[in-house]
C-alpha cells in the first residue's frame, strides 16, 4: 500500500500523510468491534482497492485530450478499479455477516449451557 500512497502523493510527504490518515479512517470505520484476521484482511483489500480507484480517477482527470490511447488506457484502469472495489466491499460484507451469525450462534449456545448448569 505504501508504494501506491507514494504514487498518489507524487513524493509530497504532506499529501502522503493525508492519504494514510484517510485510509486509516476508512479502515477503522469498516472494522467491527472485535474483528477476526479474515475481516482485517478484507478491510485491507477494500482500502487498497479504494486507493487504486482514487488514483485511477485522478489520472482520468489529468488526461491530455491529444492522447486518445492513454485516455482509453486510464478509463479501462478506472473501470477495473471500480469493479475490484465493488468486489472487495461485497466480500467484506459476506465475511462480516458470516462472523455475526457465528457470534450469535455462539452466544445462544452459551446461554443454553449456562441455563443447564
Amino acid at each position: 500500500m505504501s508504494a501506491l500512497v507514494n504514487e498518489i502523493a507524487c513524493d509530497d510527504q504532506l499529501i502522503a500523510e493525508s492519504v494514510r490518515r484517510r485510509v486509516g479512517e476508512l479502515k477503522s470505520s469498516l472494522l467491527s468491534e472485535d474483528p477476526s484476521r479474515l475481516e482485517e484482511l478484507s478491510v485491507d483489500e477494500v482500502a487498497i482497492c479504494w486507493l487504486r480507484l482514487q488514483f485511477t480517477e485522478y489520472r482520468c482527470t489529468k488526461l491530455d485530450e491529444n492522447s486518445r490511447e492513454w485516455a482509453e488506457f486510464w478509463v479501462k484502469q478506472r473501470d477495473r478499479a471500480q469493479r475490484a472495489h465493488e468486489s472487495a466491499v461485497r466480500h467484506l460484507l459476506t465475511v462480516q455477516q458470516a462472523e455475526n451469525r457465528l457470534r450469535r450462534k455462539g452466544s445462544a449456545q452459551g446461554k443454553v449451557v449456562a441455563s443447564n448448569a
